[in-house]
Protein backbone atom coordinates (compact mmCIF):
# COMPACT_ATOMS: atom_id res chain seq x y z
CA UNK A 1 0.00 0.00 0.00
CA UNK A 2 1.42 3.36 -1.19
CA UNK A 3 1.45 6.28 1.63
CA UNK A 4 0.11 9.32 0.82
CA UNK A 5 1.75 12.83 1.22
CA UNK A 6 -0.47 15.51 1.97
CA UNK A 7 0.43 18.46 -0.46
CA UNK A 8 3.51 20.75 1.94
CA UNK A 9 1.16 23.81 0.54
CA UNK A 10 -2.09 21.96 1.87
CA UNK A 11 -0.72 21.67 5.29
CA UNK A 12 0.89 25.02 5.35
CA UNK A 13 -2.83 26.36 4.91
CA UNK A 14 -4.99 24.07 7.08
CA UNK A 15 -2.49 25.12 10.17
CA UNK A 16 -2.48 29.37 8.88
CA UNK A 17 -6.17 28.95 9.30
CA UNK A 18 -6.43 28.01 12.75
CA UNK A 19 -3.84 30.19 13.77
CA UNK A 20 -6.16 33.29 12.51
CA UNK A 21 -9.13 31.93 14.07
CA UNK A 22 -7.53 31.30 17.46
CA UNK A 23 -5.95 35.13 17.11
CA UNK A 24 -9.55 36.57 16.75
CA UNK A 25 -11.49 34.36 19.25
CA UNK A 26 -8.47 35.64 21.63
CA UNK A 27 -8.57 39.27 20.98
CA UNK A 28 -12.43 39.43 21.11
CA UNK A 29 -12.49 37.89 24.75
CA UNK A 30 -9.66 40.56 25.36
CA UNK A 31 -11.89 43.27 23.98
CA UNK A 32 -15.18 41.93 25.57
CA UNK A 33 -13.10 41.53 28.88
CA UNK A 34 -12.21 45.49 28.71
CA UNK A 35 -15.00 46.27 27.41
CA UNK A 36 -17.01 44.83 30.62
CA UNK A 37 -14.05 46.28 33.33
CA UNK A 38 -14.92 49.39 31.81
CA UNK A 39 -18.28 49.06 32.06
CA UNK A 40 -17.85 47.41 35.91
CA UNK A 41 -15.52 50.53 36.61
CA UNK A 42 -18.30 52.97 35.07
CA UNK A 43 -21.02 51.49 37.16
CA UNK A 44 -18.66 51.67 40.78
CA UNK A 45 -18.12 55.76 39.92
CA UNK A 46 -22.03 55.98 39.13
CA UNK A 47 -23.03 54.42 42.44
CA UNK A 48 -20.47 56.20 44.72
CA UNK A 49 -21.76 59.83 42.84
CA UNK A 50 -25.16 58.55 43.89
CA UNK A 51 -24.19 57.83 47.33
CA UNK A 52 -22.88 61.00 48.42
CA UNK A 53 -25.22 62.86 46.17
CA UNK A 54 -27.57 61.36 48.36
CA UNK A 55 -25.41 61.79 51.72
CA UNK A 56 -25.16 65.92 50.58
CA UNK A 57 -24.93 68.55 53.18
CA UNK A 58 -26.56 71.91 53.18
CA UNK A 59 -26.31 74.08 56.48
CA UNK A 60 -27.82 77.25 56.08
CA UNK A 61 -28.65 80.31 58.91
CA UNK A 62 -32.15 81.09 59.18
CA UNK A 63 -33.87 84.47 60.53
CA UNK A 64 -37.12 84.95 61.58
CA UNK A 65 -38.55 87.97 64.01
CA UNK A 66 -41.11 86.66 65.18
CA UNK A 67 -41.73 82.88 66.89
CA UNK A 68 -44.05 81.17 69.40
CA UNK A 69 -47.13 83.96 69.13
CA UNK A 70 -44.43 86.67 69.94
CA UNK A 71 -41.80 89.39 68.71
CA UNK A 72 -38.55 86.92 69.10
CA UNK A 73 -35.71 87.58 66.67
CA UNK A 74 -33.76 84.13 66.03
CA UNK A 75 -30.94 82.91 64.40
CA UNK A 76 -30.65 79.40 63.41
CA UNK A 77 -28.71 76.93 61.44
CA UNK A 78 -30.77 74.58 59.58
CA UNK A 79 -29.34 71.84 57.52
CA UNK A 80 -31.27 72.35 54.14
CA UNK A 81 -29.23 69.05 52.97
CA UNK A 82 -30.22 65.55 52.51
CA UNK A 83 -26.91 64.13 54.78
CA UNK A 84 -25.60 65.19 57.67
CA UNK A 85 -23.72 68.31 58.49
CA UNK A 86 -20.37 68.18 60.23
CA UNK A 87 -20.26 72.29 61.34
CA UNK A 88 -16.68 72.18 62.38
CA UNK A 89 -17.00 75.89 62.46
CA UNK A 90 -19.24 79.08 62.52
CA UNK A 91 -18.26 82.15 62.63
CA UNK A 92 -20.55 85.36 62.76
CA UNK A 93 -19.54 89.06 61.53
CA UNK A 94 -20.35 92.25 62.30
CA UNK A 95 -19.72 94.85 59.50
CA UNK A 96 -16.92 92.44 58.66
CA UNK A 97 -15.08 91.95 61.88
CA UNK A 98 -15.54 88.88 64.27
CA UNK A 99 -17.78 88.66 66.99
CA UNK A 100 -17.38 85.53 69.61
CA UNK A 101 -20.56 85.53 71.33
CA UNK A 102 -23.55 87.75 71.75
CA UNK A 103 -22.39 90.16 74.14
CA UNK A 104 -19.71 91.46 71.64
CA UNK A 105 -21.86 91.31 69.01
CA UNK A 106 -24.67 93.47 70.82
CA UNK A 107 -21.68 96.03 72.15
CA UNK A 108 -20.23 96.16 69.12
CA UNK A 109 -23.64 97.05 67.38
CA UNK A 110 -26.00 98.25 69.58
CA UNK A 111 -25.78 100.02 73.06
CA UNK A 112 -25.32 103.60 71.63
CA UNK A 113 -23.95 105.85 73.85
CA UNK A 114 -24.22 103.01 76.98
CA UNK A 115 -20.97 102.31 77.49
CA UNK A 116 -19.03 98.95 78.48
CA UNK A 117 -20.73 96.29 80.50
CA UNK A 118 -19.41 96.13 84.11
CA UNK A 119 -20.77 92.66 84.83
CA UNK A 120 -22.81 89.97 83.51
CA UNK A 121 -25.45 90.92 85.52
CA UNK A 122 -25.38 93.94 83.88
CA UNK A 123 -25.31 92.77 80.96
CA UNK A 124 -28.32 90.20 81.11
CA UNK A 125 -30.36 93.29 83.19
CA UNK A 126 -29.60 95.71 79.71
CA UNK A 127 -30.41 92.86 77.18
CA UNK A 128 -33.12 90.48 78.74
CA UNK A 129 -34.91 87.09 77.36
CA UNK A 130 -30.76 86.65 75.49
CA UNK A 131 -30.47 83.07 74.78
CA UNK A 132 -26.91 82.19 72.60
CA UNK A 133 -25.55 79.26 71.56
CA UNK A 134 -22.52 77.43 69.59
CA UNK A 135 -23.00 75.48 66.80
CA UNK A 136 -19.40 74.84 66.01
CA UNK A 137 -19.13 71.12 66.60
CA UNK A 138 -22.36 69.83 66.08
CA UNK A 139 -23.52 66.81 64.01
CA UNK A 140 -26.28 67.73 62.28
CA UNK A 141 -28.79 65.77 60.66
CA UNK A 142 -31.13 66.79 57.76
CA UNK A 143 -34.08 68.92 58.55
CA UNK A 144 -32.53 69.38 62.11
CA UNK A 145 -32.45 73.39 63.83
CA UNK A 146 -29.44 74.34 65.64
CA UNK A 147 -29.62 77.57 67.55
CA UNK A 148 -27.08 80.69 67.36
CA UNK A 149 -29.19 82.96 69.48
CA UNK A 150 -32.71 84.83 70.14
CA UNK A 151 -33.90 87.96 71.78
CA UNK A 152 -37.82 87.72 72.60
CA UNK A 153 -38.96 91.76 72.73
CA UNK A 154 -40.31 93.28 76.30
CA UNK A 155 -40.47 96.58 77.12
CA UNK A 156 -37.02 96.84 78.87
CA UNK A 157 -35.65 95.79 75.94
CA UNK A 158 -37.49 97.63 72.87
CA UNK A 159 -35.31 99.33 71.64
CA UNK A 160 -32.08 97.53 71.72
CA UNK A 161 -34.63 94.47 69.74
CA UNK A 162 -35.29 97.08 67.03
CA UNK A 163 -31.40 97.51 66.29
CA UNK A 164 -31.34 94.18 66.63
CA UNK A 165 -33.94 93.35 64.75
CA UNK A 166 -32.22 95.79 61.50
CA UNK A 167 -28.60 94.25 61.80
CA UNK A 168 -29.63 90.52 61.08
CA UNK A 169 -29.21 91.27 57.62
CA UNK A 170 -26.54 93.15 55.62
CA UNK A 171 -24.28 94.09 58.90
CA UNK A 172 -24.43 90.73 60.45
CA UNK A 173 -22.63 87.86 58.25
CA UNK A 174 -21.53 84.70 58.43
CA UNK A 175 -19.16 81.65 57.49
CA UNK A 176 -19.00 78.10 58.03
CA UNK A 177 -16.82 75.46 57.32
CA UNK A 178 -18.61 71.53 57.71
CA UNK A 179 -17.94 68.21 55.88
CA UNK A 180 -19.93 65.17 54.45
CA UNK A 181 -19.92 61.78 56.19
CA UNK A 182 -17.59 60.90 53.09
CA UNK A 183 -14.95 63.78 54.53
CA UNK A 184 -15.81 65.94 51.66
CA UNK A 185 -15.23 69.78 53.55
CA UNK A 186 -16.78 73.33 51.72
CA UNK A 187 -16.49 76.71 52.99
CA UNK A 188 -19.37 78.50 52.65
CA UNK A 189 -21.68 81.88 53.96
CA UNK A 190 -24.50 80.25 54.82
CA UNK A 191 -26.46 82.08 52.98
CA UNK A 192 -26.43 81.16 49.42
CA UNK A 193 -25.60 78.05 47.25
CA UNK A 194 -22.55 78.75 46.75
CA UNK A 195 -19.30 76.61 48.74
CA UNK A 196 -15.54 76.10 48.22
CA UNK A 197 -14.07 72.66 48.57
CA UNK A 198 -11.41 72.84 51.04
CA UNK A 199 -9.24 69.87 52.47
CA UNK A 200 -10.60 70.00 55.91
CA UNK A 201 -12.36 72.00 58.62
CA UNK A 202 -11.53 72.63 62.37
CA UNK A 203 -12.96 75.18 65.01
CA UNK A 204 -11.12 78.50 64.97
CA UNK A 205 -10.00 80.91 67.00
CA UNK A 206 -13.32 82.96 65.61
CA UNK A 207 -15.48 80.76 66.66
CA UNK A 208 -18.80 81.86 67.93
CA UNK A 209 -19.10 80.58 70.94
CA UNK A 210 -22.54 81.73 72.24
Amino acid sequence: MEDTDIPESSASSAGGGGSILNRIIAISALLTSMVSIFLGVQNAGSMNDLVEASSWPHPTVRSSNFSDGVQKIRVDVVNQGVGPALLHDFVVYYEGEPVGNAGQLITSCCIGDRGPFESTEDFQSFVVNLGTYSPSGRVIRPGEVVPVFNLTRVEENAELWDQVNLIRFGPMTFKGCFCSVFNECWESDLVSLDKTPVESCAISEEAWRG
